[in-house]
């Protein structure tokens, strides 16, 4: 999804917009809140230069990356919404957390990891401990948002956005390509621009529009359990 978020970000003017991500959307609006955007990206690029022992190996090295070359004030973190699955010890269901309050770059890159946690596959493990709770992937609930908060998404994306079946087949922890998902995900998007220059070319004029990047398409009336 990164080329996707990457021809927006070029294309349009982002400045009033907020961004709620999940699993792997919340690495795709950390990118859309960096002011520094070639550097992050660059980042981004040369992720591909290595090899990888499991998912959780790859993000490590890219917080890595970011908490190397980045401060806090490199980031419009008051536009940055993560949602995080939690299993309280006290309760048998999944709670939804929206990781908005950061503390610090560390906290930052952490949630993003936490929110794309898959259980036994990222490394081994079924939970990621993160702010000392048992977490695993954001995308677990389909709505990134929580209902009482009343976001209404003026863009949702997601890997299926386009229906480009090529992206499954290079999105693979042992032959990743890294340049060929930006290359094919940023031209889906140029393919696609006119649904694009619809919503982002005439934002709202009363609220702030809200970006939404989540695992699937979702369905904003279902039901959920959000947290307290």
């Amino acid at each position: 999804m990164v080329g996707i978020s990457k021809y927006i970000r070029d294309h349009y003017d982002l400045s009033n917009w907020q961004y709620y991500g999940a699993s792997a959307g919340a690495w795709n609006a950390l990118y859309l809140s960096c002011k520094k955007e070639e550097m992050f990206m660059q980042q981004i690029q040369e992720l591909g230069q290595f090899s990888y022992n499991d998912l959780y190996d790859l993000e490590r090295t890219m917080k890595k990356r970011i908490v190397t070359n980045f401060e806090m004030n490199d980031f419009q973190l008051s536009r940055l919404h993560i949602c995080v699955s939690v299993k309280p010890n006290w309760f048998p269901l999944l709670r939804k957390h929206i990781i908005k309050d950061f503390e610090n770059l560390d906290d930052v890159v952490e949630s993003c990891i936490a929110s794309s946690h898959l259980p036994f596959v990222s490394n081994g493990d079924f939970f990621y401990n993160y702010r000392n709770k048992k977490c695993l992937d954001g995308g677990a609930f389909r709505l990134p948002y929580r209902k009482r908060d009343k976001i209404h998404p003026d863009f949702i994306l997601c890997p299926d956005s386009w229906k480009n079946t090529k992206i499954n087949d290079m999105n693979r922890i042992y032959n990743m390509d890294v340049q060929q998902l930006i290359y094919n995900g940023y031209n889906d998007a140029h393919r696609n621009r006119e649904r694009l220059d619809e919503c982002f070319s005439s934002p709202t004029r009363y609220r702030r529009p809200n970006l939404v990047i989540a695992p699937r398409i979702h369905n904003p009336h279902e039901n959920q359990i959000d947290d307290s």
